[in-house]
Order: C-alpha cells, then sequence, then structure tokens
C-alpha cells in the first residue's frame, strides 16, 4: 500500500479500477520527487570531496542548508552521499 492509497477511505468511485489506476499515479508522482533520493543521486562522493553537477567541490568546503517542507529529507540524502 503506498502513502495515496492509505488515505484512500475518503474516496468514493462507482469504478474501483480507476480508484486504483488514480492512487498509483499519485505514488508515482510523490516518488519521482522524493528528496532524500534526489539529493542523494546529484551528490556523487569522491576521495577529496563530492562532484556537484559533475562538478568537484572540495570537502573542506561543503555546507548543505536546506528549507521547506524537504529539508529533512535533502539533509538525509545529502548525509547518505
Amino acid at each position: 500500500m503506498g502513502p495515496a492509497e492509505s488515505r484512500s477511505g475518503d474516496l468514493r468511485s462507482a469504478d474501483p479500477s480507476a480508484t486504483r489506476r488514480l492512487l498509483g499515479a499519485v505514488d508515482a508522482a510523490l516518488a519521482a520527487v522524493e528528496p532524500t533520493r534526489l539529493v542523494r543521486e546529484a551528490l556523487d562522493p569522491s576521495r577529496s570531496g563530492v562532484l556537484v553537477a559533475g562538478h568537484p567541490v572540495p570537502a573542506r568546503t561543503v555546507a548543505v542548508l536546506a528549507f521547506g517542507k524537504a529539508a529533512v529529507g535533502m539533509i538525509h540524502g545529502a548525509d547518505q552521499a
């Protein structure tokens, strides 16, 4: 059961398969913008620091600053990288 399906108790539909398809689309959209995975994939660790969008950044200059609802997930992604 995905995040959207867990909230489906209020949905009323004459076509349950349409409801399942809609919930599947919502789950796919949420997975596509998951902040931890996106940041982890954007940062490529190297021996001397990280590669950010293909550009080397020395470890001593790396700082992570995140704001908003996705901030915690973004910090986790940076930490995992």
